[in-house]
């Protein structure tokens, strides 16, 4: 029913993609406003179509109640409870409010997909710190990547044995691996340290958006409280 909006949409990003790499190679491909990756700003458009109408997918830092911030996250889907929330929170996003981080590979090669993994980690963090941890506030992680020349299985095989070599926790694992025109790596939250890799090919994206969906489009039950985010006390005069 929906298959072909998602082929052509598909095209486009890998279209979008390869020409926002010429330009990454030629330029800065930074953002001067955010410091955001500018060759991102094409992904982020397509994929705000696939999120619920609720959420928004922006360039945007992450921070939780303990000033944590990890650095390498693309970009975020969030609930925007106040508008200029970013601008509110001087350009980071409350972990309370961020339902999932992306985190963006041009070509998925064992170097980019260690460094990823890596990323995925510190992003995993969030919350990890703070007086209250509760379940609903680890948030999920995808990858995305535009092409490799790695096989799904050898991706798998890496995945399983970056994580058991260095003995990472499972709350640190990724959720959803995408490969545009590939396939994905499913995190299998059934069995400890296992991953299912689906050739799906030009149905990729189609797939990619009803399992990213089962993540994204719950509610965290999680309260935005200010107060938290206040690190400096000052005493006022009282009347």
């Amino acid at each position: 029913m929906f298959s072909k909006y998602f082929e052509q949409l598909e095209k486009m990003i890998l279209k979008n993609g390869k020409a926002a790499k010429k330009g990454d190679e030629k330029g800065s491909g930074r953002d001067a406003k955010k410091g955001a990756p500018a060759k991102h700003a094409d992904l982020i458009k397509h994929l705000s179509h696939m999120i619920p109408a609720h959420l928004k997918l922006d360039a945007v830092r992450i921070i939780d109640s303990s000033g944590y911030s990890p650095d390498a996250v693309d970009f975020v889907v969030y609930k925007e409870v106040f508008r200029d929330l970013s601008e509110i929170m001087d350009g980071y996003i409350p972990a309370e409010v961020v339902y999932g981080t992306f985190h963006v590979c041009q070509d998925l090669n064992t170097r980019q997909l260690g460094n990823t993994l890596n990323d995925v980690i510190h992003a995993k963090k969030i919350n990890r710190y703070t007086e209250d941890i509760k379940e609903e506030s680890i948030i999920p992680a995808f990858i995305v990547a535009y092409q490799t020349e790695m096989s799904l299985p050898d991706i798998k095989d890496y995945v399983t044995n970056f994580y058991i070599s260095k003995s990472i926790e499972f709350a640190y694992e990724f959720d959803l691996m995408v490969i545009f025109n590939v396939g994905l790596v499913v995190k299998d939250w059934k069995e400890r340290r296992s991953f299912i890799a689906l050739e799906t090919g030009k149905d990729t994206l189609k797939w990619f958006f009803m399992l990213a969906n089962e993540y994204i489009d719950v509610e965290r039950g999680m309260d935005l409280d200010f107060r938290t985010y206040v690190k400096r006390q000052e005493k006022y005069k009282e009347y």
